[in-house]
């Protein structure tokens, strides 16, 4: 279950009458009552709600009970505030919470991975932009993502490109003008900036055309390239972090995808 967490101590006196008066409800019971208190669109499905009511019965029986009768309550704002006092009074039910919020937690990310491998396959979207150098010199090209991503408002020395729902944990796209002319030797400054940022090198490969380079640090999974167009050297960054990392190996082919389809104008 996904409560507020408590910020201050109630009285032991006041959580003991909460607890006596919600003796007797099983966890149906309390589960059905919290589902029609709920307004909220991604409220817990009463079924999973029973199954962590029943651990909380079993591993915090005292803090069961408080529960128990916070479903007496009538609006969302009066049961959370008698949620936190259960919380505040009852050390056993606050560690069962934890082990649950640790448990749901996982299941979101999970969730939300699948959500972002959806993303990927919507409709080929492109974007026909520009960048500005540090002297001012204009290059525009084009990059193909998806639909959903939203291109920058102003040419500048760097292009960022988000996905329109901020929500979603989708990649980050950064591209800039290659700060070197030849691919190997822009691998080679993109290597020193990522162990700068003490990141660890995972792959890195170059060639005539351009450069590969993969690198894992607390901020993500960077997946970095070099793509030649033209006479122009183009370094495209997507970064994976969050519940992305745990559909990594579908999302980086992707991002070399999008990033490969830069193209000078």
């Amino acid at each position: 279950m996904s409560f507020f967490r408590p910020r201050s101590i109630v009285p032991a006196a006041a959580v003991a009458l909460l607890a006596l008066s919600g003796c007797g409800k099983s966890p149906e019971a309390v589960c059905k009552k919290l589902d029609e208190i709920s307004k909220s669109k991604d409220k817990q499905p009463v079924d999973e709600c029973i199954k962590e009511m029943e651990e909380i019965k079993k591993e915090a029986p005292k803090g069961y009970d408080c529960i128990a009768e916070c479903t007496d309550r009538t609006s969302e704002e009066a049961l959370a505030i008698c949620m936190l006092a259960c919380m505040a009074s009852d050390k056993e039910l606050e560690k069962v919470f934890e082990k649950q919020n640790e448990k749901n937690r996982d299941k979101r990310e999970a969730k939300d991975a699948e959500k972002l491998v959806e993303l990927t396959k919507a409709a080929d979207k492109t974007f026909d932009t520009s960048m500005k150098s540090f002297s001012d010199a204009v290059t525009n090209f084009s990059i193909t993502i998806v639909e959903g991503y939203k291109a920058p408002k102003d040419a500048s020395i760097m292009a960022s490109f988000d996905h329109e729902d901020i929500m979603l944990g989708a990649p980050h796209f950064t591209i800039m003008m290659g700060s070197d002319d030849t691919p190997a030797a822009a691998l080679d400054a993109s290597i020193k900036s990522a162990e700068m940022l003490k990141g660890k090198i995972v792959k890195k490969e170059s060639n005539d055309s351009g450069f590969v380079l993969h690198t894992e640090s607390d901020f993500g999974f960077s997946v970095e390239l070099g793509v030649k167009s033209g006479d122009k050297l183009f370094e495209c960054k997507g970064l994976l972090n969050g519940a992305a990392m745990k559909k990594k190996d579908e999302l980086i082919p992707w991002i070399e995808k999008v990033c490969k389809s830069i193209k000078a104008k």
